[in-house]
């Protein structure tokens, strides 16, 4: 999809989905996929085995992936037409307003669950489940217009009774991040603890709430990895950066500090559920 936008000609903007990308990691193997739900992992063992659930798009670093794409496509382009590599600047998960700028563009509409949703294509693909991906290019491109779609019309805002913290507005596009889940599990707030009554529904995800996008009617639900929260606990930082990488979560702007912070919550959740009557 293009349009002109951010001082350039003309900017393309992809989405890059991870549902089928994901279903191959799953087949490839990739973190260790055991729970502490398994029945073979007994509740003695489950002391000394916390495992926290890492969500679909985290379990590879998708983000460098959507850049890699872009970049192959940047040097077609100068050999084809000209410019620098500057000329081409790609921007993934950045500070501009990415959302906004897919639906001005036509990749899809604005969902309730503050996402954006594509239209499902001939190969049954669409949904939010994908990465946005921008590419500014020095030559003027005709600039394909907003869809005249709905994706909600039709539902019951699933996404937003699937949220735990109610998080979302009822109105569109709407969401308090403070209660978000992934909001905090991304690093944000690094230095003020967690609200309590956010721990109390944060369960067992170590890396990942997508209960809004699971319940959207335009999504397949993808499967978690497992990983073992204590085991995190006792690592470095060179550790847990040599951990994840290749992940999102080996990103930089994450850091072993909020990994650290995610671990905690799981294990003390699970030790709750152990303890409990």
């Amino acid at each position: 999809m293009r349009a002109r936008i951010l001082g350039s000609p003309t900017m393309l903007v992809v989405g890059l989905s991870f549902e089928e990308a994901h279903a191959k990691t799953r087949r490839r193997g990739g973190f260790d996929e055991q729970s502490y739900e398994n029945p073979a992992v007994s509740a003695p063992l489950r002391e000394f085995f916390y495992f926290g659930t890492i969500a679909p798009f985290a379990q590879r670093n998708y983000y460098k992936e959507a850049v890699d794409k872009l970049k192959v496509l940047a040097k077609e382009f100068r050999r084809e037409y000209g410019g620098t590599k500057a000329d081409y600047q790609i921007r993934c998960n950045s500070q501009i307003p990415e959302k906004p700028i897919a639906v001005a563009c036509g990749l899809g509409s604005m969902g309730r669950n503050d996402l954006v949703i594509m239209p499902k294509d001939t190969n049954n693909s669409g949904g939010s489940n994908f990465i946005i991906a921008m590419m500014h290019l020095p030559f003027a491109l005709p600039g394909d217009p907003p869809l005249d779609w709905d994706p909600c019309k039709r539902c019951q805002a699933p996404c937003q009774e699937a949220c735990p913290t109610k998080a979302l507005d009822a109105s569109r596009g709407k969401i308090n991040l403070e209660k978000c889940i992934q909001w905090w599990a991304s690093g944000h707030n690094i230095d003020k603890p967690v609200p309590e009554e956010l721990k109390a529904v944060w369960g067992k995800r170590f890396y990942g709430c997508t209960n809004c996008q699971d319940a959207c009617v335009h999504n397949k639900a993808g499967q978690a990895a497992y990983i073992d929260c204590k085991k995190i606990l006792a690592m470095t930082d060179d550790e847990i950066n040599a951990l994840f990488k290749g992940t999102a979560i080996g990103m930089k702007w994450l850091g072993p500090a909020a990994i650290r912070r995610n671990a905690e919550i799981v294990c003390k959740n699970q030790k709750a559920l152990d303890s409990g009557p």
